[in-house]
């Protein structure tokens, strides 16, 4: 049952101050988080009532072609705590750290935290990781968020499930999965014995994603997540193999807020 307006506004209001202490007052971190808050009571990206989460899933798929989702508002920036080593994914300590120590290189996502705020209706596409880095995220609050991820021998054979319903994207960009525009639904998967699982991920829950492990998923309600990648000595020759997005008039920054509605199956 979706709480009173009273309730919501109590706990929106609860949250942004919770972010704005633990996250240092950042003005543009707390712009996102009002802006995203302040669309909750909108019947549009309220979920709809469901008896578990199947039947959610369902209703998300059901209808995506008339109307789209969003792409969860992701900035730079942690939940934890300064000082907090402790199960914090931005101490990881792995060798990827090593790009930041001989280079002082910090990228968004990849070797520096970020936070995605999500809400019913918000969703991220089919994707392996920038150089198919390992994945690591966090829910600190809120909706539960469900995942499907396709094991990384079949990374492949999804690979050409989507050129062959998108040939123009294919030919324009042969690594075009990496805009993270195109959704494929489960139902399609299981039509082309395409392998897949599928989690839900709730509060207090770890997500990783394994080297070209392709993942999709959507959120159940607004929440808020942390993710970065990292990388083990097994990474190395996933990365040497790893497609790059070149010659692409498209470029990801522009992919990463639309879903173009004639790549969603």
């Amino acid at each position: 049952m979706w709480p009173t307006w009273s309730h919501r506004e109590h706990t929106r209001l609860e949250w942004q101050r919770s972010f704005h202490l633990r996250a240092g007052g950042q003005d543009r971190h707390m712009w996102i988080l009002m802006i995203w808050s302040f669309l909750l009571p909108s019947s549009r990206f309220r979920h709809p009532q469901h008896a578990d989460c199947d039947e959610l899933e369902r209703k998300f798929w059901k209808n995506l072609t008339f109307n789209p989702p969003l792409y969860g508002a992701e900035v730079t920036g942690s939940l934890y705590d300064q000082g907090v080593t402790e199960w914090n994914i931005g101490c990881l300590n792995t060798i990827l750290d090593c790009v930041e120590n001989e280079s002082s290189v910090k990228t968004k996502g990849v070797n520096k935290a970020s936070l995605c705020f999500g809400m019913w209706k918000s969703a991220f596409a089919w994707h392996t990781e920038d150089m198919d880095l390992y994945s690591i995220s966090y829910l600190h609050f809120g909706e539960p968020q469900s995942w499907y991820v396709v094991p990384p021998d079949h990374g492949k054979r999804l690979e050409a499930l989507a050129k062959g319903f998108f040939p123009g994207s294919a030919q324009s960009c042969e690594a075009f999965l990496r805009h993270k525009m195109t959704l494929i639904s489960p139902s399609i998967l299981r039509k082309y014995a395409i392998p897949f699982e599928k989690v839900t991920q709730h509060e207090g829950q770890f997500i990783l994603t394994f080297p070209f492990a392709y993942h999709a998923g959507f959120n159940h309600g607004f929440n808020c997540a942390e993710s970065t990648n990292f990388a083990t000595l097994r990474w190395i020759d996933y990365g040497k193999q790893a497609t790059q997005v070149t010659g692409c008039n498209t470029t990801r920054n522009k992919c990463h807020g639309i879903y173009d509605e004639k790549q969603v199956l």
